[in-house]
This record gives structure tokens, sequence and C-alpha cells, in this order.
């Protein structure tokens, strides 16, 4: 399955962003975050700051990078959301880090932060909602006779086809639990479309000759 469609197919809360937003705002914060984190590289390898801070910095691009390879690739959800998890938790810790030294570089990181927090509660919602297979909705059966069409036309035969003629197909109606079979009787009445009705509780047949009043064309 194609994974833009696959991931049509998920359960999503109804605050979800439209897919489109995401490209335009991934878009700017990646132009944010290779300002900001390679600046943080660069200071690194003049050793103007400790070799430490580096670490978070290089996680964070890591989760950052097998995001969408969990999400699309593998469809997976779990996956998906634990590393989300691990994104966020790479972040703090990279701003908290960076803080004392630079500070501009964690102020211009907030709205990284906020979209990657939204973005957490998104997935881990998102997740949850898809955790159970989706089941069909429960509906009534529609009720079988008890008594089958060979048996219900044998008592059609024997009580409404007593002066000639013949019978059509059965039809079942489930809730008069009775059959239906179209009588093509020799004394048929004019304006009328008799029917064989068979009760399969009482297992009695009577004619019902559903008059319309309209006679047929001579």
């Amino acid at each position: 399955m194609d994974t833009y469609l696959w991931y049509q197919t998920l359960i999503k809360p109804s605050w979800a962003p439209p897919s489109y937003l995401f490209g335009p705002v991934w878009t700017v914060l990646y132009i944010v975050i290779a300002i900001s984190f390679g600046y943080v590289f660069y200071l690194a390898a003049k050793k103007r700051l400790p070799i430490n801070i580096i670490w978070p910095f290089l996680l964070n691009l890591c989760f950052n990078a097998i995001f969408t390879p969990l999400q699309f690739g593998l469809q997976n959800n779990l996956l998906a959301a634990l590393d989300i998890l691990l994104l966020l938790a790479t972040l703090i810790w990279a701003l908290i880090s960076i803080y004392p030294h630079q500070r501009w570089i964690a102020l211009i990181n907030i709205p990284y932060l906020l979209w990657v927090i939204f973005a957490t509660v998104l997935q881990l919602t998102i997740t949850s909602l898809n955790l159970q297979p989706q089941t069909a909705p429960i509906t009534n059966p529609i009720p079988k006779s008890v008594m089958s069409e060979t048996d219900a036309r044998q008592i059609a035969e024997n009580t409404c086809i007593k002066g000639g003629g013949a019978i059509g197909k059965g039809t079942y109606n489930p809730n008069s639990k009775t059959w239906w079979f179209d009588a093509n009787l020799n004394a048929t009445q004019p304006g009328c479309f008799p029917a064989c009705v068979v009760n399969e509780q009482t297992k009695t047949a009577s004619i019902n000759w559903r008059c319309t009043g309209a006679l047929p064309p001579q």
C-alpha cells in the first residue's frame, strides 16, 4: 500500500493538522536546525565548547532522521512513537546543555521544541487510537427460516394448487416468518395477483389474492 494512503487510513484525532502542513513547517525548522546545530558542531570542533555538548545534538539528528523510515517505511506506529519520545528528550537535553554557553541557540530552537512537543502528543494519540484493529460494526443478522423452501413448497402445492395451476419461486419474509409463492391459479380473480403464503410456525398455507383493482390488459 502506498505510504500516503496508509497514513490516510489511520484513525486520527479531530485536532490533527492536515497533512500538507507538515512539509512547510519542517522546511522552516530544518533551516533553523542546520544553522544552530551546525554552529554548535563548529564551536566544538574549534574547542570553544566542551565536546560532550555535541552528543544530544547528534542523537537528536539521528532520531529525527529515522522517524520517517519507521513511521512510513515500516508503517510501525509504536516504533515511531518511541523514536519521537527520544527526539523530544534529546532536544530538551541539547537546549539545556547549550543554554549556558550560547543562549541564542537555545532560544532560536524554541519553535522546534514546541513543534516536537505537539508532534509527540499527536503521534502518541495516533498510536493509541490504532493499537486495536478496527472491527466491523455489529449488525443484527437477518433471521433465517426454520423451514426449507422445499418443505414450504410442498405445503403450498398441497393446499393452494387444488384445482390446477402452478407456483413460482419462493420468497421468505423474516418479519412474518412466512414463505410467499407467486401462484398461477386457474381461478384467478380479475385485478388480483395471488400468492400462496405458508406460515412456518403453523405449517399451514393460505391464498393472499393481493388484489389491486387494476385489471390486466385485454
